[in-house]
């Protein structure tokens, strides 16, 4: 029989998946968590404050998935506990540290390892109060902001230290232990993109001038007024002859008044429409900075839905665009402005606004895992394997396992990184086995699995770089509906048929590239 349960070792939780047969003892049971997690297990195990010795039968303990097994009988008193800390999502998912008031040190080799952490002090002051002061060279950030000095957090916050998001929670001997609540979920409230049209300023054409001063108009009175005077020697004619570029002379002064006149009146014309058309722009930018950030949640948001049990959870279904619409990073976005009509004649200042209202930074970039994609992941493994975790988390919280079925591949040394995902209601199979595969036997099985199910199944592979990665792939994609996100260390080592790929960088930074279409974005702020 396989329990999902979690084990406890010195004040660490972990999350784990046991496969226990008929009639083996607690010694037995004690030796495989021993092999699995480490720890000190010679007393026995300790489960719900009874004590069993290693020469009793395992049959005794009556386990159950999500029962919490101790290896002590957790010699510190609740009451001694000031907070716990907890891996919501990165690298140390899953994770637990239950602290007592003092100073502790976030690092590879502190009292708290973080594997990518760079002595970042944690100081537990009181019952729900940690005051975190990061070094200056190690980027912290506290509920999704980047702190450069110390901040206090308290119960219900989130700090993220290298790879990981911890999240500070009261101490509970069964704070992590599986529980089934009742939760309503509504009609979903779908984000829809502003539906505001803007009208840019246009500057009225020069006005014509109706009147122009030549020399013909002075010139040709002056010899037909000499001529006539001559003809009939009365000089009147001399009269007309000196009143014509006279008033010629007025109709172009007046002219050109009237030219300065109405190119003034059009140049204020002109600063009313563009003063409209600018609170009209920062209105749309409003509305669509809003609209990105409610299609789209921040993964601090998406983890406490998943926690909390909120009415959002599993709210996307099939028919939605954004059914296993993942998000990656966080990065520029350039949005076309929506014009009445185009214009090929705007002021500069308008085109400079209409560059820059479309353009919006921090914006969740999102890539499609639905179908039967292939989605690469590469990089050093710390990060990338915190990059998958992050999408496996945003998918399992969004989509529940009536419409997604979730399976994972690995290899028995990397097992222990994804133990957690058998408390996944959607690696449940369609005969009830777990679709975790860490050897070939259980390969086999999940392989059987998959398919069968009318979901849509969403599969991770993080196997050998000896492993035939693309025949495996192959085989999994002989049904419909079967996507898979692949995992390895280099871009060299993920199938031809990957696409996008997502190469992380580093811990913060991460780049995506679609191999089909040959493009690219570069430089995003990772999702973990």
């Amino acid at each position: 029989m396989r329990y999902r349960v979690a084990a406890e070792v010195d004040g660490t939780v972990t999350s784990l998946l046991l496969d226990i047969q008929r009639g083996v003892s607690v010694g037995e049971l004690c030796a495989q968590l021993e092999a699995t997690i480490g720890g000190d297990w010679t007393r026995g195990i300790f489960l719900h404050g009874e004590h069993f010795d290693q020469a009793a039968d395992a049959d005794q303990l009556s386990l159950s998935d999500g029962v919490m097994l101790s290896a002590t009988d957790r010699a510190t008193p609740l009451a001694d506990l000031a907070i716990e800390l907890q891996g919501i999502a990165g690298e140390l998912a899953g994770v637990h540290h239950r602290l007592t008031r003092g100073s502790y040190t976030a690092a590879p080799d502190g009292q708290i390892p973080v594997p990518t952490a760079s002595d970042v002090r944690l100081t537990v002051e009181r019952e729900g109060t940690v005051l975190v002061d990061p070094p200056g060279t190690e980027a912290v950030a506290v509920n999704g902001i980047l702190i450069d000095g110390p901040a206090v957090l308290h119960i219900g916050d989130s700090v993220q230290i290298g790879g990981t998001v911890w999240r500070l929670a009261r101490p509970s001997h069964d704070s992590i232990q599986r529980q089934r609540v009742l939760f309503n979920r509504p009609p979903r409230l779908i984000a829809h993109a502003p539906e505001i049209t803007i009208t840019p300023a246009l500057r009225k054409p020069d006005p014509a001038k109706r009147t122009t001063l030549r020399w013909t108009t002075i010139v040709a009175p002056l010899l037909m007024g000499l001529a006539m005077f001559a003809m009939f020697q009365r000089l009147i004619f001399l009269a007309f002859m000196l009143l014509s570029p006279v008033m010629a002379g007025f109709n172009w002064i007046d002219d050109k008044f009237r030219v300065k006149k109405e190119r003034k009146r059009n140049e204020e014309d002109f600063i009313v429409d563009l003063g409209r058309f600018e609170t009209t722009v920062a209105a749309w930018r409003t509305a669509t900075r809003r609209y990105l950030a409610a299609r789209h949640r921040d993964l601090s948001s998406v983890v406490n839905t998943g926690l909390q049990v909120r009415t959002d959870l599993w709210e996307r279904r099939p028919h939605h665009d954004d059914f296993l619409s993942l998000v990656v990073g966080y990065g520029r976005c350039n949005l076309p402005v929506p014009l009445t009509r185009q214009h090929n004649d705007l002021d500069d200042e308008v085109v400079a606004a209409l560059l820059d209202a479309g353009s919006f930074e921090g914006v969740s970039i999102a890539i499609g895992a639905a179908g039967s994609s292939v989605v690469g992941v590469c990089g050093e493994r710390p990060a990338a394997l915190g990059l998958v975790r992050s999408l496996l988390t945003q998918a399992a919280v969004h989509h529940g396992p009536a419409d997604l079925q979730i399976a994972v591949i690995t290899c028995p040394r990397w097992a222990t990184d994804w133990s957690w995902t058998a408390w996944l209601p959607h690696v449940e199979g369609p005969t009830g086995s777990r679709l975790l595969a860490t050897g070939m036997t259980d390969r086999d099985l999940v392989r059987s699995e998959v398919g069968r199910s009318p979901a849509q199944t969403l599969v991770v592979i993080d196997a050998d770089p000896d492993d035939e990665v693309a025949t495996l792939i192959s085989d999994l994609q002989t049904a419909e509906g079967v996507s898979v996100i692949a995992l390895a260390t280099r871009a060299e080592r993920l199938p031809s048929t990957a696409d996008p790929v997502i190469v992380v960088e580093s811990a913060a930074r991460v780049a995506v590239t679609h191999p089909t279409k040959a493009t690219a974005i570069e430089g995003l702020s990772p999702a973990l």
